[in-house]
């Protein structure tokens, strides 16, 4: 009985490691400042490159401050080799505070994550 609870104890356990593998949207570093077209980046961590592959984004619900801007993105690698999420706007962004849900899907896992930027007037 024990050697069964042991081994059912560490196949949960086994399970339960798995989610940390899956890929990990990090915070959100902005680039340009307010009335200025919005260039922002979002690091990847774990992502493997099959995920990468398959990933799509896109942003889900009602945004504030975009003010009927269009969120652009595209997955590029940093200077040190790990792979980024850019978003970009191609008209300048009027408002200081922005709001909005981002979803990402790949093969094998989605998540949403919603993020919010306050803009410097520089």
């Amino acid at each position: 009985m024990i050697r069964r609870l042991t081994w059912g104890l560490g196949f949960y356990l086994l399970l339960a490691g798995v989610p940390a593998l899956a890929l990990a949207p990090a915070g959100i570093n902005v680039d340009s400042s307010l009335n200025q077209p919005l260039e922002a980046h979002i690091p990847l961590h774990n992502a493997t490159a099959g995920q990468l592959m398959s990933l799509r984004v896109s942003q889900t619900g009602a945004a504030t401050g975009l003010a009927g801007n269009r969120l652009r993105f595209r997955v590029e690698n940093d200077a040190s080799g790990g792979p980024v999420l850019w978003l970009t706007t191609a008209a300048p962004v009027k408002e200081p505070a922005l709001s909005f849900v981002l979803e990402f899907a790949w093969e094998g896992g989605q998540l949403s994550r919603e993020y919010t930027i306050l803009l410097d007037p520089r």
